[in-house]
């Protein structure tokens, strides 16, 4: 029991004991012994340790100790704050051990602690002391370690050279003693605001005492981020030495460059966005050799790709001092130029593809490439960039040092890209140096060559590529061999073409660009253009203004080169001076001052044009002098006739008219003639509105006589007025009015619509007057005669293919003209002009209206107008009911004129004096003289129905019918018959008319036979009347000469009632002389001695041979009485009756015997008389006929 007792009072002691010991740890004042614990701990660890809250233990609920405001401070050195510093550490006894009789700490719990790990400038850490690593070993083993908001830097005292892991809830549990489990690691880290899940393998704790963690397996996950850990770490004691392998995967590609390349002028964190796969090796002591050994980086980021090899240094920038933190080989594929230069603050207008290489090295915010080299490739750019960028990372950088050197072969592509459209086939070189930063670039030794087909630059300068403004200047040489063709690749068409050359200054400053022309000049064989001046305000809208001067040999040609057919003489030089100002879409030529020479002119213009590019203002003014109008007017067409001085001067002023805002004032003066013009245009358009006005006044029609080369009447004093009028834009509208007053000739008047062009859409009534018909005398090439009055008019119209004369009417007493007439107008160079006509009259009596001229010839010898018919085509068709010509009548008159390539027909049909009437000529104009084809034929004459113009007062009886063909050349019918060949036949039945000696019909053969009667037949003057059976009159023509053969062969045969008789000789048409003999001989029912007598030409009375003399016209009968003019015809003639005869001996004596009057008698009797000759003549005029 006693020992039952001792127990129980041993046990209650103890327990005792222990409640007071309990109830001194719970209730005792530790905070008193504070400062010394905290000294005992920092002797232990060589440091200072300081406890600033407070120190307190607990039993209850469980045994712990609590340390609050615990810090760790430094070793000695130029540290910035403490090692270490915790709010709150929790110690806490792990109970269950405890009971079992072991000491083991369950949890250390740190709330907020924050270890610095810190490297002075002298490269010591901090977390080390002359005695090793300061990390303390705790007497009793520990099972877990838990940290609650914790922070961890690493690095120099430099806010730029830390880095900073937060861990938000971490426990580490270690393994227990004498067991192999390995210590796990689990927790919450945050990293530049990304929360990131470890867990893995530390190790152990306790296995310090081996001076090495190990093993070292770790992963971790987070927003973005993925990898592992894996290796040891030895050497903790002393120098803790890393041997780790790291893979890291991330989806923020542009949070970790941020973190490299803090200071770096991203503009787009997109175009870095991707993943980057990264292994490496890390070694060494973070204090002083910690290093990334085979670092192996690649990016997936869209569009930058690149990838990495090479060392990293990681201790701090203090311990490296100047010394990179390693290298990385870079080599980069990038799909945009564009992306990979905003990184640089740089715009650039094109893009290209873009591949190259370079070297990383530097520390952070002071990163540098070296050995770059870019190379860029598009289908119309090539790129190469050299050099290194330096400073990446750093508040003045990146600096760049790069050489370019860029190419293109596609010109028209690569222009394009800088929103310029020009299509200028060739290529480009440009190379300069950039340097500078991202406060502002330098672009030196800038040399630039473009070689196109149509242009060739070259130039070299300087630019500096300032944030806010850009300055330098370009020298450059332009030049090109076809300004033509240069404007049309910038999409202007110009007519003319030329070379061109310039020198000029390209200058900026203050962003404000401008180019300083020092030298232009344009050179074509129609111009020569120099000149001197600037561009400004490039960046904004250019302002141009340059000072020229310009000259051309041939305004005409210089006119014809840019599509306009000006109305000028050739070899009129021209040069002028002037300043042509362009701001936008505003343009002006001022100051303008020209001189005019060549060609006789010679003069002076001045003045300006504002508002080019809308409405011009113009203001003109032009004195020129002509040393000799005539020239001027040869020059238009005219004749050079006129042989006197003249000035022109013009007037072009700005009105405040808004519908026509320009007045223009013209004046021609010489010393007789003056004509001046006036009005208002809405612009030099053709389409534009006008109205004009103008005078012409002359003293008499000499100088317009000279200046139009028509042969005028002597008209007295002239003038003519008009006016010009267009109210819209329309052709349709521009009507004309012309009035021509002369004092002696009449007037013409002229109103109506005016085409686009004269040959389209025209429409004029035109109508003229004269007083007397004898007044149109002074018209070139026509004698008019008579006093009757003269009207006639007109609507004259075009429709582009034809000028149409509509409404023709012309009165002039009782003569009338009225029809239409059509001219073709759309003929090509070379082709025929054509005229087309139907023209009619009831009445035309050409003697009232041309004077009658005396005739030579009975073929006329006046020549046909056939001019026209070298290039016209003529198809015209007149018809009278009543025609009168000379003295002759003819009615339903129907005439055609016909022309095709130069081949001529006339065709005249009607009926006068009762007979048909049908002439025909046809000529070939293309062969001088001209071939020609006439021919006649009037059938059924009845003589008393002949106008009395040709019978005069005698009574007339009988038919008469000729007929004429002639082939021959020449203008005129007496040409024609002079050279021609053919036939004249006329048929006489049963005419009567009076003896005398009158001629009657002196234009027909039957003047022929009327002299023949008066002569050869004395003893029909018993009676009043010719009376005349039949006649014939044949003749064969050949080469001009008209031939009748002897009997029996004769073609010449009268029948009257008292005898009748027989021709035969020849007619020269080329004089119309006539040679013929007639034997003539009384008609008797039976032989008497009268007979015999007058047979034999013995009879005194009635001598039997006549000769036919004079002209055709003019016939004279001259007796033959021995007939010896006979025989020398017969003897041309080679008669049947000489060479039947012995007549030598005859001949001899100069006398003819009865038998050879008989026999010739009887061959005339075989011969046929009337019809024999009748016959003989319709063989020849059939023998034409069929050819």
């Amino acid at each position: 029991m006693r020992l039952a007792k001792v127990i129980s009072w041993v046990v209650v002691c103890f327990c005792g004991l222990i409640l007071f010991l309990a109830s001194i740890i719970q209730w005792v004042d530790w905070n008193r012994y504070r400062d010394a614990v905290a000294q005992q701990i920092g002797k232990a660890i060589d440091r200072p340790v300081s406890i600033d809250q407070g120190l307190s233990a607990r039993l209850f609920p469980s045994v712990r100790l609590e340390v609050k405001g615990l810090a760790v401070g430094n070793p000695a050195g130029n540290y910035q704050e403490h090692f270490l510093a915790v709010e709150n550490v929790r110690f806490e006894l792990d109970m269950g051990a405890l009971a079992q009789g072991q000491l083991r700490i369950r949890e250390i719990s740190l709330e907020r602690p924050t270890l610095q790990l810190e490297v002075d400038p002298n490269g010591s850490p901090n977390w080390e002391s002359d005695r090793g690593l300061t990390v303390p070993v705790l007497p009793l083993p520990v099972s877990r370690v838990s940290v609650v908001d914790g922070t961890l830097t690493f690095g120099s005292g430099a806010e730029a050279d830390r880095w900073e892991i937060r861990a938000d809830t971490l426990a580490y549990v270690l393994p227990r003693k004498g067991q192999n489990q390995k210590g796990r690691i689990s927790g919450q880290l945050s990293y530049a605001g990304d929360a990131i899940e470890v867990s893995g393998v530390l190790g152990s704790l306790n296995g310090l005492v081996s001076d090495q963690l190990a093993p070292v397996n770790l992963t971790f996950m987070g927003n973005g981020v993925s990898g592992s850990v894996s290796g040891v770490v030895s050497n903790l004691q002393k120098a803790p030495n890393a041997d780790l392998h790291l893979d890291v995967s991330t989806g923020r590609l542009e949070r970790k460059l941020t973190d490299l390349l803090p200071s770096l002028p991203w503009r787009d964190d997109a175009i870095f966005s991707g993943t980057v796969n990264a292994t490496g090796h890390l070694v060494g002591n973070p204090g002083r050799d910690l290093r990334l050994e085979s670092v192996r980086l690649s990016t997936t980021a869209q569009p930058f790709n690149f990838t990495a090899q090479g060392d990293l240094d990681l201790v701090p920038a203090n311990v490296r001092l100047n010394r990179s933190m390693g290298e990385l080989r870079l080599q980069v594929k990038h799909q945009s130029l564009q992306n990979f230069t905003s990184l640089m603050s740089l715009d650039v207008p094109t893009d290209v593809r873009v591949s190259g290489q370079g070297i990383l090295s530097g520390q952070p915010g002071n990163f540098r490439l070296d050995q770059i080299m870019l190379i860029g490739e598009s289908p119309h750019l090539g790129i190469q960039l050299t050099g290194n960028v330096s400073q990446l990372g750093s508040a003045d950088g990146p600096d760049l040092a790069l050489n370019i050197d860029a190419t293109s072969d596609k010109l028209t592509e690569l222009l394009r890209q800088f929103k310029l459209e020009m299509h200028l086939n060739g290529s480009a070189q440009v190379t300069g140096a950039l340097h500078g930063s991202d406060k502002g670039y330098r672009l030196s030794d800038l040399s630039a060559s473009f070689e196109a087909a149509d242009l060739t630059l070259d130039g070299t300068g300087q630019f500096d590529l300032l944030q806010k403004s850009l300055e330098g200047q370009f020298e450059f040489t332009a030049r090109t061999g076809s300004v033509q063709s240069l404007a049309g690749s910038l999409g202007t068409q110009l007519p003319v073409d030329a070379t061109a050359s310039t020198n000029g200054v390209l200058t900026c400053a203050n962003s404000s660009c401008g180019i300083e022309l020092v030298n232009v000049r344009i050179s074509s064989p129609q111009l020569e253009v120099s000149g001197r001046g600037q561009v400004d305000r490039l960046d904004e809208q250019p302002q141009l203004a340059l000072n020229f001067e310009g000259h051309t040999e041939d305004i005409a040609v210089l006119a014809q080169a840019w599509g306009r057919q000006w109305p000028i003489p050739p070899h009129l030089e021209a040069s002028v001076t002037g300043w042509l100002d362009l701001h936008g879409n505003e343009a002006r030529l001022s100051g303008l001052v020209g001189q005019i020479s060549g060609a006789g002119l010679s003069g002076r213009f001045t003045g300006s044009l504002i508002n080019l590019m809308h409405v011009p203002r113009l203001t003109w003014d032009l004195n020129l002098d002509v040393a000799e109008l005539g020239r001027l007017i040869e020059y238009y067409g005219g004749p050079g006739d006129y042989h006197e001085s003249a000035q022109i001067q013009l007037q072009v002023r700005h009105s405040n008219n808004k519908a026509l805002p320009l007045t223009v004032q013209g004046k021609l003066l010489t010393n007789s003639l003056t004509a001046q013009l006036a009005g208002e245009l809405e612009t030099f358009d053709v389409n534009s509105r006008f109205n004009a006005e103008f005078v012409l006044t002359a003293e008499g029609p000499h100088e317009l006589r000279q200046i139009t080369g028509f042969d005028l009447p002597s008209m007295g004093r002239l003038r003519a007025t008009g006016q010009v009028l267009r109210e819209t834009d329309s052709h349709e509208s521009t009507r004309v009015s012309v009035n021509l007053q002369s004092e002696k000739l009449g007037q013409l008047s002229a109103e109506g619509v005016w085409g686009e062009r004269w040959n389209n859409g025209s429409k004029l009534d035109v109508k003229f007057v004269v007083d007397q018909v004898s007044k149109l005398s002074a018209l070139p090439s026509f004698s008019f005669q008579g006093e009757t009055p003269l009207q006639a008019q007109a609507t004259v119209t075009t429709n582009g293919e034809m000028l149409l004369v509509k409404e023709l009417k012309v009165k002039a007493g009782r003569n009338d003209i009225s029809g239409e007439i059509s001219y073709l107008l759309n003929k090509n160079d070379g082709d025929r002009q054509k005229i087309k006509g139907r023209v009619t009259s009831k009445y035309l009596n050409l003697n009232d209206l041309f004077p009658e001229k005396e005739k030579k010839y009975l073929f006329g010898n006046e020549r046909i107008p056939l001019n026209w018919a070298r290039s016209t085509d003529v198809d015209l068709e007149y018809s009278a009911d009543h025609l009168l010509r000379r003295k002759y009548e003819v009615t339903d008159v129907a005439l055609k004129v016909h022309s095709l390539n130069g081949l001529v027909n006339f065709q005249l049909q009607g009926i006068s004096a009762g007979g048909d009437l049908e002439v025909q000529l046809g000529l070939d104009t293309k062969v001088v003289p001209h071939p020609a084809n006439y021919s006649y034929d009037w059938k059924h004459l009845n003589l008393d129905l002949l106008p009395p113009g040709l019978k005069g007062s005698f009574d007339v009886s009988g038919v008469l019918s000729t007929y004429g063909y002639l082939a021959g050349a020449g203008r005129t019918l007496h040409e024609i018959a002079q050279s021609g060949n053919g036939y004249l036949f006329t048929d006489l039945e049963s005419i009567k008319f009076p003896r005398g000696r009158e001629e009657l019909l002196a234009t027909t053969p039957l003047n022929i036979a009327g002299q023949i009667l008066r002569e050869v037949s004395p003893w029909a003057e018993r009676k009043k009347f010719y009376d005349i059976k039949c006649g014939v009159i044949g003749m064969q023509i050949t080469d001009g000469v008209g031939h009748s053969a002897a009997p029996p062969h004769h073609t010449i045969a009268i029948k009257a009632e008292e005898f009748e008789l027989s021709a035969f000789g020849d007619l020269d048409l080329s004089e119309e002389n006539l040679g013929l003999s007639v034997r003539s001989k009384p008609r008797r029912e039976r032989i008497s001695l009268d007979s015999l007598l007058d047979q034999s030409g013995l009879s005194l009375l009635y001598p039997p041979y006549y000769r036919i003399e004079g002209k055709l016209r003019r016939p004279i009968a001259v007796p033959d009485p021995d007939g010896r003019n006979l025989l020398e015809r017969l003897k041309l003639e080679d008669s049947d009756i000489l060479s039947s005869l012995k007549l030598g001996a005859a001949l001899a004596t100069g006398g003819t015997s009865a038998v050879v009057l008989s026999l010739l008698d009887q061959l005339d009797d075989e011969g046929g008389g009337c019809s024999g000759a009748r016959q003989r003549s319709r063989l020849l005029w059939e023998q034409y006929q069929d050819q």
